[in-house]
């Protein structure tokens, strides 16, 4: 380019050339020619950082992308559907030996999905014992209520693929138990030790959890669903204890 801006120097000087306005046609031209040509170089260079940029935002992409599957590939590796039976059924175990399972009236389940923990056990178990046991049925606005079952078969597939009571089932309200104890199992898909959790995102928990703020509220959770800490808003519910397949986390 700069044997370009010479030549165009040159030429004004040898010809001693006037402002454009007062150039002859030839040498107008000419001086046109070499503008053109600077404009032409100038917008190629700009462009080839341009192109040198996207290059480097689409390996960064590339890695990034190939960095998360190859995780997701590690994560359902370590979680085969064995397995992941067997952490689920340590967890119940663990629920059906605890100090609360003995003098509590109502459970508040849930039916999991996708990589939440499985409690389905638990519950029946809970049935078999007497207990009163409700799952959630979503609504509008995001909103969600427990409705009761007297057995696992009373569902059937609702919002989100999820199984939820069907319509026979009643609404419980938890201030009208006030006499009795009510623990709510909660799920999840990543948790912190501080009692933070992720769901997927919608918030039902955390809005009914905080109409209902006293209610005992333990996370249902596999060991490496754990993490050291989340990001978390000031609307989002933390849990009172974790359980997992190996531990029990109680939040203070």
């Amino acid at each position: 380019m700069s044997s370009k801006r010479e030549q165009l120097k040159k030429l004004r000087q040898s010809r001693n050339v006037p402002p454009i306005k007062e150039m002859s046609s030839p040498a107008e031209d000419k001086l046109k020619e070499l503008e053109h040509y600077e404009r032409q170089m100038e917008e190629a260079e700009e462009n080839s950082r341009k192109d040198a940029v996207d290059i480097v935002k689409m390996q960064e992409e590339t890695v990034v992308e190939q960095t998360t599957e190859k995780a997701a590939q590690e994560q359902q590796k370590e979680e085969t559907e064995p397995e992941k039976e067997e952490k689920s059924r340590k967890i119940c175990e663990k629920l059906i030996n605890s100090n609360w399972y003995t003098i509590t009236d109502w459970i508040f389940g849930y039916y999991p999905l996708g990589k939440e923990a499985d409690c389905l056990d638990f519950l029946e178990k809970a049935l078999h014992d007497g207990k009163h046991v409700a799952l959630p049925r979503t609504g509008a606005g995001c909103t969600m209520e427990f409705y009761e079952i007297t057995s696992l078969t009373q569902t059937a597939e609702g919002a989100f693929h999820v199984m939820e009571p069907t319509t026979a089932c009643h609404c419980i309200n938890p201030m009208g138990l006030s006499n009795q104890q009510i623990t709510v199992l909660v799920p999840g898909v990543v948790f912190d030790l501080a009692g933070s959790r992720y769901g997927y995102g919608k918030g039902f928990y955390d809005r009914y959890l905080a109409r209902y703020a006293k209610l005992n509220r333990f996370a249902l959770a596999y060991e490496n669903q754990l993490e050291p800490k989340l990001e978390t808003l000031d609307t989002d519910i933390k849990m009172h204890r974790i359980y997992t397949e190996t531990n029990i986390y109680n939040i203070s």
